[in-house]
């Protein structure tokens, strides 16, 4: 379910979808605020439902959300077993979810493992997601299916990675990370992009990129508090305003 831009070859060609970044935004992540009721773990397989849960409640925009909790199920599990993945979610005192995050340390490699190794899983879920919901199924193979399989021949034509993150000029991506509203104002969201931010710099890649939306429902001033700074804007597939953020790691130059 992730947006990526177009800078970064195109991985939306494969997997394109509106931005998944909403954490709290009102919220100062600067702040200092007091986390420690709330752990930050790697994200296993029993958490595979909460996330898709997450997901799919708070952050209820995009294609991938329509395909339903079972396709959101499979997506999820790519970031917790690929070696480009990054999944980490936030628990409280009484092993609650309160929060998730995904992403990658590499995003082009991480997309090419995914079309090796976990393709039929999640082409079969989404088919079968389509076969029961005829007009989302025209609407994907009018708007989507010649940039999923133009990539996917890309993609599939480019070497086999190694298990580790392609340094020169492998890019980052942060795709997805929702926080429960009853969980927001404590620094949740906060933790968690730092979390991501360090296995960005534990793969020694050197720099990361998210998207959100332009307007006031994206997310661009929490981020901006954290360090990211704003490079792009321009519409997505679906007509909406969508801003492109960056951050650099120059340390592991």
């Amino acid at each position: 379910m992730t947006f990526f831009p177009r800078s970064e070859r195109r991985e939306e060609d494969i997997f394109p979808a509106p931005p998944g970044v909403a954490p709290d935004p009102s919220t100062d992540p600067a702040a200092g605020r007091d986390t420690k009721a709330i752990s930050i773990e790697v994200a296993q397989a029993n958490d595979v439902a909460s996330m898709a849960r997450l997901h799919a409640e708070f952050l209820p925009h995009g294609f991938f959300v329509e395909l339903g909790p079972r396709f959101l199920r499979t997506f999820h599990r790519t970031f917790i077993h690929s070696p480009f993945g990054i999944a980490f979610v936030a628990r409280g005192t009484s092993n609650e979810r309160l929060g998730m995050i995904v992403g990658t340390t590499d995003n082009a490699a991480h997309y090419r493992w995914l079309l090796r190794k976990r393709w039929l899983p999640l082409a079969a879920s989404g088919l079968a997601s389509l076969l029961v919901r005829p007009r989302l199924g025209v609407r994907f193979f009018r708007t989507r299916v010649m940039r999923y399989l133009r990539g996917m021949r890309r993609n599939l034509a480019q070497e086999r990675p190694s298990e580790t993150s392609e340094k020169n000029g492998a890019v980052a991506v942060l795709a997805h990370v929702a926080v429960d509203p009853a969980a927001r104002g404590r620094g949740v969201g906060a933790a968690l992009v730092r979390r991501f931010e360090e296995a960005v710099r534990a793969a020694g890649t050197r720099k990361a990129s998210l998207v959100t939306f332009a307007a006031e429902e994206g997310a661009g001033p929490f981020y901006e508090a954290l360090g990211w700074h704003r490079t792009a804007e321009r519409a997505d597939h679906d007509g909406r305003e969508i801003a492109y953020y960056e951050r650099q790691f120059v340390d592991n130059a």
